[in-house]
């Protein structure tokens, strides 16, 4: 009889065990599939990005047009995980020196109150950069040596948060205004986040 149940617990151990591994096989073949989809899905809107940010440029006299999105990094030693902000694509005008090598995963925790600022009323306009120097002075520190003369952030949504924003701006001593600039990009940022939102598009397909 003890060899019995012996065995009958081995073989439901054995068994447990085998059911383990294949939902573990099966959660990161469904992984490997999803990051796949994404990367298919990043190279396909890619050109789209661009000519959308090239198209707001155009339209509102813009030198420059930036796209920045939020990721997830590691975390510190209690778990709490850090969170960046990197530029993943732009368009200049001819003789504009390209600057989003510069704006790799800058940690969200540095323009912490310029973040909250744009959060606030979704956009954050700038007339003339030197007006910034006191007030914000780590936006004013990353935009002055690329001669900044007047600038546009507009936040980006998901579902639940933002997940980055758009930034036009102008190299001096040329400028823009804010109200004939900011419907164009709010309605280029509406139809950013949508193509971003690539949740919501996996879930709707599934």
């Amino acid at each position: 009889m003890l060899i019995a149940t012996l065995y009958g617990g081995y073989l439901i151990t054995k068994r447990f065990s085998s059911l383990i591994t294949t939902y573990l096989e099966q959660k990161l073949l469904n992984s490997t599939r999803t990051h796949a989809k994404a990367a298919a899905y990043r190279k396909q809107i890619t050109p789209e990005l661009r000519k959308l940010l090239s198209e707001v440029a155009l339209e509102t006299g813009a030198d420059r047009a930036l796209l920045f999105e939020y990721s997830n990094g590691t975390s510190n030693l209690v778990g709490l995980p850090f969170l960046y902000t990197t530029a993943t694509c732009e368009v200049v005008k001819p003789n504009v020196a390209a600057v989003s090598h510069l704006y790799q995963k800058i940690n969200t925790a540095i323009v912490a109150e310029f973040l909250e600022k744009l959060e606030e009323t979704g956009y954050f306009y700038i007339d003339d950069l030197e007006n910034q120097k006191d007030s914000l002075p780590i936006v004013y520190a990353f935009m002055k040596p690329n001669n900044v003369q007047s600038a546009l952030f507009y936040a980006l949504y998901g579902v639940d948060d933002t997940i980055g924003f758009i930034v036009i701006s102008t190299v001096a001593p040329h400028s823009f205004g804010r109200k004939e600039t900011l419907p164009r990009l709010a309605e280029t940022a509406q139809i950013i986040s949508s193509l971003l939102n690539f949740d919501k598009i996996h879930q709707d397909l599934e």
